[in-house]
Formats: C-alpha cells, sequence, structure tokens
C-alpha cells in the first residue's frame, strides 16, 4: 500500500534577500493530525517559513507540497482555498468592524455568489450571507465570543484578540493552522487556556497545527514534535523530551533550559 503523503512537506528551501539568506536548505515535514512546533531564537528564521508556506514569500529555491501538491509560488488567498490558514505574531484584526464582521469577512472566501450577486443583492446571495452569518456566530460561541459580538474586534481584552483571530482563521475551513507566537503577551492562566484551546481545535475540527512559540511551556505541553531552527537552518528535531536535553538546543538559547 502506499504511503500517504504528507500533510505539509518543505523540500530544502532557501530564502534570499539579496545577499542574505534568512532560511538555508530548509526541510520540514507534517503529518495528518499532529501538533508540530518550530521553535529557535530571534531570527532564526521561523516566521519566513510561515510566510513561504503561506504564499507570501516564493522560496529561492526548493519545494513546498501541501497535501502531496506543489503549492510554491502560489498568491496567499489560493493557498488558503487550499485549506492552509494562519494567525499573525502582531494581531491583525480589521479594526473599525465588530467581532462578527472579522469572522463573516473570512467565510467569504467559500460563499457561492461573485460581485453581481452582491451588488444585486441576488436570493442566492441573500441565502448565502444568512448562512454566513450562522456559521459565524456558532463559531464564535465555541470561542465565549458570541455574546460580544457586535463589539468593535479592536477593543476587546487582548486575550480575546487573540481567541477572535484563532476563529477567524478558522472561518476560512482549514485543514492546516500555522499559528504564530499566540501566546505572545499572555500571562501564564492564558497560556494554560491557550494550549486547551489549541487541542480543542486541532480535534474539534481535524487539523494539523504548526506552531511558532517562545513560550516554552507551551511548546513543550502541546507540542508532539518539535522542530529548532538557528540561523536559517535545522539544529534539532524530535519529542519534547529529545529536544529538551540536546545540547545544541541549549546553546541556541543561550544556555537557559527549555
Amino acid at each position: 500500500m502506499t504511503k500517504a503523503a504528507p500533510h505539509l512537506a518543505v523540500d530544502n528551501c532557501t530564502m534570499r534577500f539579496g545577499g542574505i539568506v534568512a532560511v538555508k536548505d530548509f526541510s520540514m515535514t507534517l503529518e495528518t493530525g499532529e501538533i508540530f512546533a518550530l521553535i529557535g531564537p530571534n531570527g532564526a528564521g521561523k516566521t519566513t517559513v510561515f510566510n513561504m508556506v503561506t504564499g507570501v514569500y516564493t522560496p529561492t529555491s526548493g519545494q513546498i507540497r501541501f497535501r502531496g501538491e506543489a503549492i510554491s509560488g502560489k498568491r496567499p488567498n489560493k493557498i488558503a482555498a487550499h485549506g492552509v490558514a494562519r494567525t499573525f505574531q502582531n494581531i491583525r484584526l480589521i479594526p473599525g468592524i465588530t467581532v462578527l464582521e472579522n469572522v463573516v469577512l473570512a467565510y467569504h472566501l467559500h460563499t457561492g455568489y461573485g460581485f453581481a450577486g452582491a451588488l444585486f443583492q441576488s436570493d442566492h446571495a441573500r441565502a448565502c450571507e444568512r448562512d454566513v452569518r450562522e456559521k459565524a456566530m456558532a463559531l464564535l460561541a465555541l470561542f465565549a465570543l458570541d455574546k460580544i459580538a457586535a463589539e468593535p474586534a479592536t477593543s476587546l481584552p487582548y486575550g480575546s484578540q487573540r481567541r477572535l483571530e484563532i476563529a477567524r482563521a478558522l472561518a476560512l475551513g482549514p485543514t492546516l493552522l500555522l499559528l504564530d507566537e499566540p501566546a505572545a503577551g499572555m500571562n501564564p492562566q492564558e497560556a494554560i487556556d491557550l494550549m486547551r484551546l489549541i487541542r480543542f481545535v486541532r480535534e474539534k475540527f481535524s487539523l494539523t497545527v504548526l506552531l511558532v512559540e517562545h513560550n516554552m511551556k507551551v511548546v513543550m505541553g502541546i507540542g508532539e514534535r518539535i522542530q529548532v531552527m538557528d540561523h536559517g537552518e535545522t539544529i534539532s528535531l524530535g519529542s519534547p523530551d529529545e529536544v529538551r536535553r540536546d545540547a545544541k538546543v541549549i546553546e541556541a538559547y543561550l544556555g537557559k533550559p527549555v
């Protein structure tokens, strides 16, 4: 029997910006359903990897495959439509609109009507809009955000904004969810709640999760496999216990235990 293709495969990718090599000959493989953590010091190249996977950057060399299909060089909206969604290190909610509207906009990637339907408010367009709003409210309820759906999104407390950003990403209907430092700025209790949330959405939505995070309690608490980068290259890959004991990892983190 032929083995199924990895959910995500980054094969020998290099990303150059002029004379600067941000990522060098980098490979990474995610199996379907796992929570995979990518860690490393600031400037190691982690966000560059995220940007290559999501189409913000096209690798200078190498190939990225999502469920066996090459996606390198495709536009971010096309990659999102394939089933790849992400959050950002700095929260990027849309200002000036509500909590609900932020999620509704994400659902529009999969609505079945075009510009003319929206302009003339066809019966099909109106039915789609009702369906989208119902789905958005149901999704917000899972994140305990439905009671504040009419509030301006950027007025929410920090932890709620993080939850909303994850909810909005899920509205895209992904099978791969990329989380870029979701615990940044959280207190210890919020970080614990975040770990529960990530496990929950992985099971609820049958997701594969790629996590970039500096909070080592979060990484070691939920990461099933961990890959460590330094200066654009992989220095370690393994289980949390294997990575925690790796001398190269300890050195890369300036001697601090992880």
